[in-house]
């Protein structure tokens, strides 16, 4: 059994932002809000009972309200209706008659996060793939964590070229980018057994640009091993 203690303390991943993504983005940022307990000497509030002072306070019908558990703030609500949750943010500070005191402030994605730039932006061209994985999801994985997809070639998406499956992708590492490998597709209705591919299979072929195309490097693989050229 691997050694658990040898796992990472940090590690960086790197997303898409997907159609999905971007309708829970605009939903939560019209509609949510987080709050928290100010004051508490003893045990944090239970959530069913922040709900109940919340709903009472600003009288919202239960159907139109959400509440979850959250970190490092206690609760993140989600109003149905966006005027719902401007009337809380009005009054930001909801104390109760129980001497309970709770804040409120509106969600948005620089919660907790920091604004930063990638560096680098990179077309490959990924050998090996085949032709029933060749989706956004697959090339995901197969570019790393640390590596997003900007886009994919119109003729690849539409499968009018198939020797390779070319897409533009951001980083900020440029040596995250796998330079060949092996990929598998597990076996429909099946939880252990995978069907590999040879690990030379698995190619990938990398024009790196530097922002301002100041560095230019190809990477290449070879039957059984990689090489960097530049150009």
């Amino acid at each position: 059994m691997d050694d658990l203690t040898a796992r990472p303390l940090l590690d960086s991943v790197v997303v898409s932002t997907t159609g999905e993504i971007e309708r829970r983005r605009e939903r939560f940022s019209a509609c949510s809000l987080v709050a928290w307990q100010v004051g508490a000497l003893g045990d944090k509030v239970e959530l069913n009972v922040f709900a109940d002072d919340v709903r009472s306070a600003f009288h919202i019908r239960r159907a139109d309200i959400q509440f979850t558990k959250f970190h490092p703030e206690d609760f993140f609500v989600t109003c149905s209706n966006q005027s719902d949750r401007d009337a809380i943010l009005r009054q930001p500070r909801l104390a109760t008659a129980s001497g309970r005191v709770f804040l409120f402030r509106p969600w948005d994605e620089s919660l907790h996060g920091v604004q930063v730039r990638y560096r680098y932006r990179a077309r490959l061209c990924i050998e090996g793939v085949p032709m029933h994985g060749r989706i956004d999801e697959t090339m995901t994985k197969v570019i790393g964590r640390k590596c997003a997809i900007h886009y994919v070639e119109e003729y690849s998406r539409r499968g009018n070229y198939n020797r390779t499956y070319d897409l533009w992708m951001w980083t900020d590492e440029p040596r995250a980018i796998p330079r060949g490998g092996s990929f598998s597709i597990t076996a429909a209705n099946e939880e252990r057994y995978k069907k590999p591919l040879s690990p030379a299979s698995l190619k990938t072929i990398a024009d790196l640009v530097e922002k301002g195309g100041c560095k230019t490097i190809r990477l290449k693989t070879l039957k059984k091993k990689a090489a960097i050229a530049p150009l």
